[in-house]
């Protein structure tokens, strides 16, 4: 399996989203597009399209969001004025933290500040999407999916190993107490000392959207269509997913 499939496969089965390839792509409300290969490819978006998807709600407050494989993954922290330990590039004049993969393909996810958009009728925007593409089939592309929920995160750090015993180091510029650091705080000046066998590197960086939920069209047997769920397992299976959204939450047999 890539680590593209396992990072997504690991992270959706965590959280109930689709999880974004490249973790730093941009996705948006309402954006329509393609999912090939765990990527989603935009081509256009509901407002375009004609259809009225009305104000999203928000969610009331901010989150935190952590998360790494069960296995492989370890961090530690170095004090400010610490001991170095053999072979780490760590000044010992600084703090640090050491982040620490035995295997391949392991995830390290962490997110600040994180709000949820999705739109308060998700249904009625799916029966607007069948009605556009039963009044005019060359409106709408069965293999699309729209985007009606998306999870985004003031700041978030994403790290995924390439090889077995991967390894990266950051010096951290602010003051700060080990029992407080997030990886994802922007606010801690982290800078990357040494690294290897990382596939991924995305370090505090701001305005992540990497959770995602989104719909689709599905054509039955009879040329009977209904709405349903948007998912790498569900795209790969035919003909149709019965399948309701209500709000943010997704009622989904056999799935």
């Amino acid at each position: 399996m890539s680590i593209r499939d396992q990072y997504v496969r690991e992270v959706s089965s965590q959280f109930g989203y689709l999880a974004t390839w490249a973790p730093n792509l941009p996705i948006k409300l309402g954006q329509v597009g393609l999912l090939r290969d765990r990527v989603f490819l935009p081509r256009t978006d509901l407002q375009t399209l004609g259809v009225t998807a009305g104000v999203p709600l928000t969610s009331p407050g901010p989150a935190d969001i952590s998360f790494s494989s069960a296995t492989g993954v370890s961090v530690s922290f170095k004090a400010e004025g610490a001991a170095s330990l053999p072979g780490s590039s760590i000044p010992q004049a600084k703090a640090g933290i050491t982040v620490e993969f035995s295997r391949k393909a392991s995830t390290l996810f962490e997110l600040s500040g994180t709000t949820i958009s999705v739109f308060q009728n998700i249904e009625q925007v799916g029966n607007d999407i069948k009605r556009l593409y039963d009044a005019d089939r060359s409106k709408w592309d069965t293999d699309w999916i729209a985007i009606v929920e998306v999870v985004e995160a003031k700041s978030g750090t994403i790290l995924i190993s390439s090889e077995d015993n991967a390894k990266i180091e950051f010096s951290i510029g602010a003051q700060v107490d080990a029992a407080s650091i997030k990886l994802s705080d922007a606010n801690l000046g982290l800078a990357i000392s040494s690294f290897r066998n990382l596939s991924t590197r995305v370090v505090a960086s701001s305005g992540l959207t990497p959770l995602y939920r989104a719909i689709r069209l599905n054509r039955g047997f009879f040329g009977d269509t209904d709405i349903g769920p948007a998912s790498p397992r569900a795209l790969s299976r035919a003909p149709s997913i019965q399948a309701v959204a209500v709000g943010s939450l997704w009622l989904q047999p056999n799935d």
